[in-house]
């Protein structure tokens, strides 16, 4: 197969064995993606990056204990003809002078009840399937092979097989602070949503706490749809940035940072947003840039999207200092940062209160509005409901009313600036 390295992973018709084993045992898309921009380089290569990330302070959560596990697993399900599997079948033989002939037939599929009498080989960083009876596969001399190079299997079949993993636990620490808004220029999507996300780093929660990444895209892409965030991206991953039409983001669909991705949208079946998360300038440049994904499965719309800087500190104006401290990763845009101890977990969660408020304001109108009813006349009121808010979702617990006026104000005028914008 011609190695189409300017493709994701997750676009690809076929797997090489060594990608479906690195998704099997990692069940991390961001992993995969990056094996096979490395060409894999077989199972070793497998098990050095899982070393190299967990030297550096990341390591995955692995499903199984390694590399040779994951491929009994798949195994399992080829013997089984879950899943599809084709190869190219070759035979070396060795002559007197230590030389060989390799000749290869056609690929085939390879029959699900010759699996089970096949084992992985590796050879020069390339995975074959050979007979186990060493007999079958090298005859008389031991220079002599013959089995399937060039294996391949259904990527729809494995992530079938071997879905996502539900209870990976990714403290937002292992990013540290987001970026600040306050500084000129732009930054990716998934930079502007970690922002809000960590309500300016003020807080920290589980990355892959999925309900957290819709709550801020709910509150997000209103304003990016309406043309109150500006957006730029490369139009089809080409050229210079351009600004990104702001009905591209009217009711589309997210697949979320680190979060499981639906399968429609893991296989590009409809349009969509695309965020990665939070990298690094190389690998935002060559592979992990959030795009926006139309009818064309190979090719975004537009790639390396970014917001404005200027547009995300004035929608959302947080103001405290953050308590995420930076944590020293190559995934990191702070990795040149020193290691400090993360601060004390933040003991409310404005960012619900934010969409609180919003819906609040969305049904009942803003307080100087005609035949306005009499609990709902000045900002007091909404603080009262805010309160009551808390005290119901946060196990009687309620900040103090000086720090609810101080966090409701900027909410409330960001609701009117959107409001006589509209």
């Amino acid at each position: 197969m011609v190695q189409e390295v300017w493709r994701s992973a997750f676009e690809l018709k076929w797997w090489p064995l060594d990608i479906a084993i690195a998704w099997v045992l990692t069940r991390d898309r961001t992993f995969v993606e990056r094996q096979w921009k490395r060409s894999g380089d077989g199972l070793i290569g497998i098990s050095v990056a899982i070393a190299v990330d967990r030297h550096y302070g990341h390591p995955l959560k692995l499903e199984f204990p390694g590399v040779e596990d994951a491929w009994t697993q798949l195994k399992s399900r080829l013997e089984d003809d879950a899943i599809c599997v084709v190869g190219t079948p070759f035979r070396r033989v060795a002559d007197m002078s230590n030389g060989a002939v390799e000749t290869s037939e056609s690929q085939r599929e390879i029959a699900y009840t010759e699996i089970s009498s096949l084992m992985l080989h590796e050879e020069r960083d390339e995975l074959c399937l050979i007979p186990e009876d060493w007999r079958v596969a090298r005859g008389s001399n031991w220079h002599n092979l013959c089995g399937y190079r060039t294996v391949l299997v259904r990527p729809n079949g494995v992530l079938h097989y071997f879905p996502p993993s539900k209870d990976l636990v990714l403290p937002s620490e292992n990013l540290g602070p987001p970026r600040n808004p306050r500084e000129p220029g732009w930054m990716s999507i998934s930079d502007a949503a970690y922002w809000i996300a960590s309500e300016g780093g003020r807080i920290s929660f589980s990355l892959r706490n999925l309900e957290k990444w819709q709550q801020t895209f709910f509150i997000l892409l209103p304003l990016m749809s309406s043309g109150q965030i500006s957006v730029i991206g490369r139009r089809q991953s080409r050229g210079l940035a351009v600004p990104v039409p702001a009905t591209c983001f009217a009711g589309i669909a997210v697949d979320y940072p680190y979060s499981d991705s639906p399968m429609d949208l893991l296989l590009c079946e409809r349009p969509h947003l695309q965020c990665y998360g939070i990298v690094d300038v190389e690998q935002w440049e060559r592979t992990f840039s959030d795009c926006l994904m139309g009818d064309d499965r190979y090719t975004p719309e537009y790639s390396h999207l970014q917001a404005s800087n200027a547009d995300i500190a004035r929608e959302f104006p947080f103001s405290h200092t953050p308590s995420v401290e930076p944590v020293a990763t190559e995934a990191s845009t702070t990795s040149e940062m020193g290691k400090r101890k993360a601060g004390r977990k933040a003991q409310y969660d404005w960012l619900d209160a934010d969409l609180f408020v919003r819906r609040e304001l969305d049904t009942r109108g803003d307080f100087d509005d005609a035949n306005q009813v009499d609990d709902w006349r000045c900002q007091a009121d909404l603080e009262r409901s805010v309160a009551d808010y808390f005290s119901r979702s946060n196990k009687d617990k309620v900040p103090a009313p000086s720090l609810i006026r101080k966090k409701i104000g900027p909410m409330v005028d960001a609701w009117r600036r959107k409001q006589g914008a509209a």
